[in-house]
């Protein structure tokens, strides 16, 4: 593959990587340079693998349930879950797994900012675990047991066939505590906005009693002052068919923070908690009120806690509407002001990267974090007069939806999600995995469609071919996406936004690898994106052409991140490659697994945060040996970490490891300060497959094969702790997702 390296394209952009004015920042006492010349100022923390500057492979390694950094380095609890902040009586408790976050300066408070936050979902196992202690709540008691019939689930000794609970043959009382247990679910995701105040030593601290602070949720939008919540908004094309009032935002992953000093945070995985697929005509297809929970079974968990909860959504006595979700929305700190821009479509965002330039259309880059998931972009009609004035906003309300088609060459082009595109012949044989989702007509939904001898395959092309000409009685090569959908053109496109993922395929978009954060370089403009693997699965599977690792049995197929010239917005072209690949270096990786949020600082370096599934970390649970292109071969990277990679100069495309999360966790949402001393940084679900730790020494020890610099395998005796306790140093402490902050140890305590 191409890579294209850094640099090929100057569009003229002034750097813009810090979240916020120089002027609002003091200097902090802790000063110091991160880097040197695009190298690390730092020694980097131990790894299993053959990394960096390591030539030989360790016979053994122990993970460890902490946040390791470099010396010379510490951190700060800035937030946990169940804190609880505001005045007396009037307080927001802080929700589940924190995400994206962001800062935006508090008007007239010198180093006092709003820090806004995501909660993208909870992990049942530490959730139930630490619901009484942490949230004061009794919830029902979960149970699953295997049986030779499989996993059996109990909810508060009623037993169930299977993991879906049908809540009309739920028993009154039990529906009533599952009903309250999935609106305190929904209670913990959305989004908390915190005031805090910047340190002389580098850290933010909440402003704990401040009047400022504010929560939004699908079930409640709740502020620590007096400030009247506003009612959410509809922009764009869907609010044409969506009428209904807004209730909050949930699945909140990445984001952005604006130029002109509001949020954008991304509703991402809303088929865990609604029903997501719609009509040819816009109506919601609804499945029924269920509360449905999933099952892990680990060696060491043969009898436990369920692994998540799921549809909490749709089991309310006043269900939510999908339709409502799986949007960019936008949030003004001031004013809880949450509006849902629906010009940028309907899919499972990831995040969104803007380019605002004076006298230019204001465009949003975006990924659809699922296997087989788009790249997109879109670009506003009108231009942009000022990116800092708030009228900016309004350009997300009115433009042009693309998705990308990748070219064998290292070029591409944008295909417009617009009523008169073409659909195209699909081809699901270029896919990993043989399958490809596309509308389903008449019945609406989606439909897998590939050849008989795909796995996840429903109906042939030619069925589907033919469905499409028996629904709009016309030659299918005469059919574009207005005839896919029904309804006057105002309605007809609400539709599209609403179904983009299954319409982009319609249209010939290049299904992906788990395209995660795309971040705009802050220098040349050029597009990052990180691919976080190339896996199929049943949701969908990449395109072989341009992630040909997707049938290689290599640890490459482990994700990438890829560079993006987007040179010209006159003929909706651009030209692409390879920046960094993960995998073993034995395999051409550079010794990564898996990046997700990506985020650039002041030097133009590129930090990596990445996202090994929690059951893939460090994972051998069937007892063989792991071996390259296995559902767990993951598990040979050891713990989630953060990478630094210059994007420029002689280190260009190397990583360097910064630190290393807990045990089942994930480090995300990092945002730098204004002068790079600080890195505020989320610790996502510790704990999350295990739930507690509570034991003292780590009780199993996996055999990891591993490979070193020429190839030759090892096997690594790894000792694994089972679940975690983070930021507690307790066991038996429940483990609590936490926002952190990052700085540089005093010079003067480092000599000490």
């Amino acid at each position: 593959m191409s890579y294209i390296g850094w640099g090929t394209a100057s569009l003229g952009i002034a750097p813009s990587a810090c979240k916020y004015s120089p002027t609002h920042s003091i200097e902090p006492t802790a000063s110091m340079s991160w880097t040197i010349n695009g190298r690390p100022a730092w020694d980097e923390p131990a790894t299993p693998i053959v990394f960096g500057k390591t030539n030989e492979l360790a016979t053994a390694f122990e993970a460890r349930d902490a946040l390791i950094l470099p010396k010379g380095f510490r951190y700060q609890i800035v937030a946990q879950w169940g804190d609880n902040f505001g005045p007396a009586g009037n307080q927001i408790r802080f929700g589940y797994n924190c995400d994206y976050t962001g800062l935006v300066p508090i008007s007239g408070r010198r180093d006092e900012f709003y820090l806004f936050v995501n909660h993208e979902e909870i992990s049942a196992r530490p959730w139930l675990e630490g619901a009484a202690d942490v949230l004061d709540l009794k919830v029902p008691e979960f149970k699953v047991t295997l049986s030779d019939d499989g996993p059996q689930l109990s909810v508060d000794g009623v037993s169930f066939v299977g993991r879906s609970i049908n809540m009309d043959v739920c028993p009154a009382d039990l529906k009533i505590r599952l009903r309250e247990t999935a609106a305190a679910v929904l209670d913990e995701l959305g989004v908390s906005i915190l005031h805090v105040k910047r340190q002389r030593d580098g850290h933010f601290k909440v402003v704990a009693d401040s009047n400022l602070h504010k929560r939004i949720s699908p079930i409640r939008t709740k502020t620590s002052g007096r400030i009247t919540p506003r009612p959410a908004l509809f922009s764009g094309p869907a609010g044409a068919i969506l009428t209904e009032p807004i209730r909050g935002t949930f699945g909140n992953c990445s984001g952005a923070t604006t130029p002109w000093g509001t949020f954008l945070t991304c509703e991402e995985n809303i088929d865990n908690h609604v029903d997501e697929f719609v009509k040819a005509n816009g109506d919601e297809i609804q499945y029924g009120q269920r509360f449905d929970v999933s099952f892990k079974v680990t060696p060491e968990r043969k009898s436990k806690l369920p692994s998540h909860l799921l549809r909490t959504g749709t089991c309310l006595s006043k269900r939510l509407d999908g339709r409502h979700y799986g949007w960019v929305c936008e949030v003004d700190p001031r004013t809880t002001q949450l509006t849902k821009h629906t010009a940028l479509g309907r899919f499972r965002h990831e995040n969104v990267a803007l380019r605002a330039e004076h006298g230019q259309p204001l465009m949003a880059y975006m990924g659809d974090d699922r296997r087989g998931g788009h790249v997109w972009r879109y670009v506003s009609h009108e231009t942009v007069a000022d990116p800092s004035d708030t009228k900016t906003s309004q350009l997300l309300s009115n433009g042009t939806l693309y998705a990308a088609r990748f070219d064998a060459n290292f070029k591409g082009s944008w295909v417009a999600l617009e009523l008169n595109t073409p659909l195209v012949v699909p081809k699901p044989e270029l896919t990993g995995g043989g399958h490809l989702w596309l509308p389903n007509r008449p019945g609406g939904g989606h439909v897998a469609v590939g050849n008989k001898k795909a796995q996840y395959a429903q109906v042939t092309v030619d069925q589907w071919l033919q469905s499409i000409e028996e629904y709009t009685q016309k030659p299918f090569e005469t059919c574009t996406l207005r005839d896919l959908v029904e309804g006057n053109d105002v309605e007809r496109l609400a539709v599209i936004h609403l179904d983009a993922f299954a319409m982009a395929n319609a249209i010939g978009a290049t299904p992906s690898a788990r395209p995660e954060d795309l971040e705009v370089h802050p220098q040349d403009g050029s597009i990052y994106i990180a691919f976080t693997d190339a896996i199929t699965s049943l949701e969908g599977s990449p395109s072989r052409i341009v992630f040909p690792e997707a049938v290689d049995p290599t640890s490459k197929r482990y994700g990438c991140v890829m560079r993006l010239d987007d040179l010209s917005n006159q003929d909706n072209t651009f030209t692409w490659g390879r920046f960094i690949q993960s995998g073993e270096l034995a395999d051409g990786g550079a010794g990564f697994a898996c990046p997700d949020n990506l985020i650039f600082d002041k030097n133009q370096q590129l930090w990596i945060v990445c996202d090994v599934s929690t059951g893939s970390l460090n994972d051998n649970s069937d007892g063989s040996e792991v071996k390259p292109g296995s559902s767990v071969y993951q598990g040979v990277f050891g713990n989630n970490s953060i990478f630094m990679v210059p994007t420029s100069g002689p280190s260009a495309g190397v990583p360097a490891l910064f630190a290393v999360a807990p045990c089942e966790a994930e480090l995300t949402g990092p945002t730098f300060s204004a002068d790079c001393q600080s890195l505020i940084l989320s610790v996502q679900h510790p704990g999350e497959l295990h739930g507690t730790r509570t034991d003292p020494v780590p009780d199993t020890i996996r055999p990891i094969r591993l490979r070193d610099r020429q190839g030759n395998y090892q096997t690594q005796q790894r000792k694994v702790p089972i679940g975690s306790n983070f930021p507690s140093k307790q066991l038996g402490d429940v483990p609590r997702p936490s926002v952190v902050c990052i700085t540089r140890t005093p010079f003067e305590e480092q000599l000490t």
